[in-house]
């Protein structure tokens, strides 16, 4: 539960040891999913943003920033505990074990929240790391690192975050042992090389560690002059991988959170279209207003439901 829209979980919809418990739930909706219709039913999870209860909560489990010399809590709007830290990593696998415990699930889709930018993590079971990289006994700036040293600390993030994801995905499968996993990422990790310094995230490892990747193919996010043209990129180099295209689901935006409107429906059917015409297996999109009946069921459903799609099916 995300009541203030900020990315950072105070409450969630099963009993748990570690946040406040907003209404035990899920595990009614995914009993119900799963009994009435042929669906796998997937936990989206945080991966590092849990906003902790006062009791339980200090500095010392926050991802840090590098800033002016100090090292600070990040000032992102993400405020991410560190998967350095292993008190975060006990925390969260409490997490992970009492939603695999309580609620019958497929699959785990960790968040987009599991990154660290180029000036994060310098939590201090961190720095200790860092320091060996730099030869230091003190922290110098990440842009005074040597190319091998820059390109050895971002590796060493990228693989912290993936033993992170792998340590509560064996938490999770004591108790759900064929449970698959989802591992969301942004777009420019899969467009630019560069990105990986950007996000601590790699698409190549991505696709070696999980059984999905989920790319954040959001245009309007992303500022894209030409989104038909740019799916198509993506799509490109996702075939450029021998795993890419059966194992990646591409994520459109549904909402742009710029103008604060919903995308028309008929816009997301053409990019659904330009997604699968590419050479695309996987859609998905996201938010969903069902309230609103934002997306437009009638209109999406030519591409999203697989009674119509890539064949109608025959009930006679």
């Amino acid at each position: 539960s995300d009541d203030d829209a900020n990315g950072n979980i105070r409450q969630v919809y099963f009993p748990n040891r570690v946040l406040p418990m907003k209404q035990d739930l899920f595990s009614r909706v995914a009993y119900q999913l799963r009994g009435r219709t042929e669906v796998e039913v997937y936990a989206w999870m945080p991966m590092l943003s849990l906003d902790l209860p006062k009791e339980i909560a200090n500095e010392d489990l926050y991802v840090r920033e590098y800033s002016d010399g100090k090292t600070l809590v990040t000032s992102s709007w993400y405020k991410r505990l560190s998967p350095f830290s292993p008190q975060v990593q006990e925390l969260l696998a409490k997490l992970y074990e009492d939603l695999a415990i309580n609620v019958h699930i497929d699959g785990i889709v960790f968040q987009d929240d599991g990154y660290l930018n180029e000036d994060e993590d310098f939590h201090p079971e961190a720095v200790k790391l860092y320091n060996k990289i730099t030869g230091k006994n003190t922290i110098i700036a990440p842009h005074l690192l040597t190319m091998d040293q820059a390109e050895t600390w971002v590796d060493l993030k990228v693989e912290k975050l993936n033993e992170l994801a792998e340590h509560l995905m064996g938490v999770v499968r004591r108790h759900r042992p064929e449970i698959y996993s989802a591992r969301t990422l942004y777009a420019p990790v899969i467009l630019k090389a560069s990105a990986k310094k950007r996000f601590s995230q790699s698409y190549q490892k991505s696709l070696e560690l999980y059984d999905y990747v989920v790319i954040m193919a959001y245009p309007y996010l992303e500022e894209v002059q030409h989104p038909t043209q740019w799916f198509k990129e993506l799509v490109m180099l996702a075939k450029s991988h021998p795993l890419g295209i059966p194992k990646t689901v591409f994520k459109i935006q549904t909402y742009d959170w710029s103008r604060e409107k919903w995308v028309k429906s008929r816009k997301l059917n053409k990019w659904f279209k330009t997604l699968i015409s590419s050479g695309a297996k996987h859609i998905a999109y996201y938010p969903d207003d069902y309230h609103l009946n934002n997306p437009r069921a009638s209109i999406i459903r030519d591409m999203i439901s697989v009674e119509d799609f890539p064949f109608k099916r025959d009930w006679k």
